[in-house]
């Protein structure tokens, strides 16, 4: 996630598909496959560094992924592609988009195969199709309505995992799988009332069903007591859904002067036999007013927003943000920017439980699991209090734009576990600098660098030694990202590098630091002419120089190799 403090989920960004949020109702996070869209739709994606709960809605706290998709007008015609490589890649789309009078619509199904890390049995293979429909009623009015319904198949390790052991230590080393079903529904209208005012009424439901139960058999080895365990039943299926209405309302007062405001009502439910008391099914409300204010005057830009959220398990929290941004010539600004954000508990925070079953048993005694409550009824919100100084430059040169940041975000009641239980466990302040740029040193040469330095100092209250320690080296120190890409005619060459330092992934992940994180991607295009389109053909070599681990040290990328081959018309 955006400045670490992150586990095996990220909750603390915000991730909109098309004004959608997509991060689980019940655990937070994305859960990245299951989204039901497919990168070759995907127009756009537009990462918003900082807090902006005013303009992109709850949980919008460290920073912020906007995806956008293509309008159905754009995706007219055929297209379909096959993917194949190392690692049992099987990946295929196919798309058609058609037009009929004012409607425009497109219709996609794709495949994404793998088997994951060598010898860690987290295969997968998800199969999804998406409808999208653009529809223009009348000259001031527009309709869009997407949907789509995935399903998703895994090899989700061993089991004995799950249960809070090594890797290797049940006898037997007994597998884990787990089937995901998931549809959203998403409906937008808009009207243009006159040249100065718009309305936008937005309606979506997103649902997620994960089947993930299993039996556990098998002896533990020592140093673990001389356990026997016998046909115990582990259910950890659950249902996340939610459903979110919002109304906004813009008006261009004057040349200097413009404003939003709106309002949004969501509720989130959940329900899993393991995961909350009694199997029952949990809810909760929340509403949410939030209005911003731009305002110009000469070289000045004036920006004021807010909002206000209010849930069943947390009280009322008023979300401000104050930008200024000063224009220096043609293409030079400077900004300040203020804000304070909260995210609120997520439901398994704030109400789950940890369920083990009795009847685990070994001579020459017999332990029995009690339910133990994971989630408190005093857990509080997270809060950020951040403070950001930049410039920025756009330009036509070979230095297309260059955006330069200092900052510095406090936070307060950071939500994280401790000893098993959920906890408002820690305060942090991270300081840094970024730096970002793009280039096109010669004609056709394109290249794109960032880097960031992070201070932090964290302050964790409730952990014990261990957990203290982990924490602290939680935030990279340096974070470097690289993309460049070159094109002769109808070739294309490229080369991507991202790297962090030194860094322990909170959670469940490893307690040692990983002596650093790498990816290297190498990539060659060629197009060419098919009868009445256009074909390509890609390859794609991921991490040649050495693998790489991610989360676990044990899951352990070895360089691979895919080639794809795609057709247009």
């Amino acid at each position: 996630s955006y400045h670490g403090l992150s586990g095996i989920f990220s909750p603390r960004l915000q991730v909109l598909v098309d004004g959608r949020s997509v991060y689980l109702a019940a655990f937070g996070g994305v859960l990245w496959n299951d989204l039901g869209i497919d990168v070759e739709d995907i127009q756009r994606i537009e990462v918003i560094r900082g807090p902006n709960s005013a303009a992109y809605g709850a949980n919008s706290f460290m920073a912020i992924i906007n995806i956008s998709t293509y309008h159905a007008a754009e995706t007219l015609g055929n297209r379909g592609l096959v993917r194949s490589g190392q690692g049992s890649v099987q990946d295929f789309h196919v798309r058609h988009g058609g037009s009929t009078g004012d409607l425009d619509y497109r219709i996609s199904a794709r495949q994404i195969a793998d088997s994951g890390f060598a010898d860690r049995h987290d295969g997968k293979r998800v199969r999804s199709a998406n409808l999208r429909i653009d529809y223009r009623p009348s000259a001031r009015d527009t309709l869009m309505f997407a949907a789509a319904y995935s399903q998703g198949d895994y090899e989700d390790g061993f089991i004995n995992e799950q249960l809070g052991l090594p890797p290797g230590e049940v006898q037997g080393r007994p597998l884990r799988s787990l089937g995901d079903r998931s549809n959203f529904q998403h409906i937008v209208w808009e009207r243009v009332i006159d040249a100065r005012r718009n309305l936008r009424l937005q309606y979506f439901h997103n649902y997620l069903s994960r089947d993930d139960d299993f039996t556990l058999n098998g002896t533990l080895p020592a140093p673990y007591p001389p356990l026997t365990i016998s046909a115990q039943p582990y259910d950890y299926s659950y249902l996340s859904e939610r459903h979110d209405l919002e109304l906004q309302y813009d008006q261009t007062v004057s040349d200097r002067l413009r404003f939003v405001t709106g309002f949004n009502v969501r509720e989130d439910r959940v329900r899993s036999a393991r995961h909350f008391e009694n199997g029952g099914t949990q809810r909760n409300r929340l509403l949410r007013g939030f209005g911003n204010i731009e305002y110009r005057i000469g070289s000045w830009l004036f920006n004021l927003g807010a909002s206000m959220e209010d849930s069943e398990i947390t009280h009322p929290e008023l979300q401000p943000r104050l930008a200024v941004n000063r224009r220096l010539g043609n293409n030079d600004s400077l900004r300040l920017v203020l804000s304070r954000a909260t995210r609120n508990p997520v439901l398994h925070d704030k109400l789950g439980y940890r369920d083990v079953p009795s009847g685990v048993s070994g001579p020459p005694f017999r332990i029995q699991f009690s339910r133990a409550p994971v989630g408190s009824t005093a857990l509080q919100p997270e809060q950020i209090r951040s403070l950001e100084l930049g410039y920025h430059r756009q330009s036509t040169g070979k230095l297309r734009s260059f955006d330069l940041k200092l900052f510095q975000d406090l936070y307060t009641d950071l939500i994280e576990s401790v000893s098993g239980l959920r906890a408002n466990a820690t305060d942090a302040r991270i300081r840094g600098v970024e730096m970002e740029g793009e280039f096109e040193p010669i004609r056709n040469w394109r290249l794109h660098a960032g880097l960031s330095r992070l201070w932090s100092e964290l302050h964790p209250v409730a952990f014990d030694a261990a957990e203290r320690s982990e924490f602290y080296r939680s935030v990279p120190n340096w974070i470097l990202n690289f993309d460049t890409r070159y094109t002769a005619g109808t070739l294309t060459l490229g080369l991507g590098y991202n790297w962090l330092d030194r860094v322990v992934w909170n959670g469940n992940g490893d307690t040692e630091p990983f002596t650093n994180v790498a990816s290297l991607r190498l990539h060659a295009t060629q197009r060419f002419k098919v009868r009445s389109g256009e074909g390509w053909l890609r390859l794609v070599l991921d991490d040649p120089m050495s693998p790489v681990q991610d989360y676990y040290r044990v899951n352990v990328t070895e360089p691979r190799l895919r080639l794809e081959l795609g057709i247009e018309q």
